[in-house]
């Protein structure tokens, strides 16, 4: 196994909200990895992650490296409802200890580089020390598949630009959490949760459904065979509390997420 150092960035933004921690942020996860995470000084749109790793060679450290960083991604996204537009490595060194045929020990050390770019941001949230030790606690938790892929669902979501596209991941994610992690039909979990909701005749569901929600009504229509016919000003209108919906059934099935 041979130690490595890996350097890594997260870009914030792309129009919405960023983040800067008051404080940089160490943490270590049960297969022994350490974690460092903190503000780049000269760019307000990246995070800047540090890693320090075993691995057998460059292929794996790479491997591990970039699974983090998916996880980091995604919890950042979700507790603080920014884009998290993409990350990447940005360089990996591996610390290799060799020995003569005297005994003596010869360190080598590789590297290799890499780029990150990265746009401005709008507004940054400051992270302070509470917010960080919640921070921390929930990157070494040990990793959970299913509740990965919501949040992985929800980065997409909130990190899309299309308004169009990032109303049907919106919708995605809320169907999924409804239907496979909470066991409701995502109709019913609508009219639940917002029993005066808006609602329009139904083209597209099963038989016997009359009306569906605004909600659904826009998702099942949301077509280029819409035309000009398609009410844009409604996508806009319910982006946000649809948001507000998805965000609500991944609360109630991992409530944990926001209190730890």
């Amino acid at each position: 196994m041979n130690k490595f150092n890996v350097a890594a960035a997260i870009k914030i933004g792309d129009g919405g909200n960023g983040i800067s921690l008051n404080e940089p942020l160490e943490y270590n996860t049960s297969s022994g990895l350490k974690g460092i995470v903190s503000s780049n000084p000269n760019d307000n749109d990246l995070i800047d992650i540090r890693f320090e790793l075993q691995a057998q060679d460059n292929p794996q450290a790479m491997f591990l490296a970039e699974s983090e960083l998916l996880k980091l991604s995604n919890v950042l996204s979700w507790r603080y409802n920014v884009s998290t537009g993409s990350y990447k490595v940005v360089s990996l060194s591996r610390t290799q200890e060799e020995r003569d045929g005297s005994g003596s020990r010869r360190i080598s050390v590789d590297v290799m580089d890499f780029a990150m770019t990265a746009d401005r941001v709008s507004m940054t949230l400051g992270l302070g020390r509470e917010s960080l030790d919640r921070l921390k606690r929930v990157f070494e938790e040990e990793v959970d598949t299913e509740r990965e892929n919501v949040l992985m669902m929800w980065r997409e979501a909130v990190s899309e630009t299309s308004k169009q596209l990032q109303f049907i991941l919106y919708y995605r994610v809320l169907e999924h959490v409804a239907k496979y992690l909470l066991g409701i039909d995502v109709e019913k979990y609508i009219i639940a949760s917002e029993p005066s909701v808006e609602t329009e005749p139904s083209t597209r569901r099963g038989k016997g459904v009359t009306r569906v929600s605004i909600y659904t009504h826009l998702r099942d229509n949301m077509h280029p065979n819409g035309g000009k016919s398609f009410p844009f000003q409604k996508l806009e209108q319910y982006l946000v509390p649809l948001a507000n919906l998805a965000r609500k059934a991944i609360t109630e099935k991992y409530p944990d997420l926001m209190s730890s």
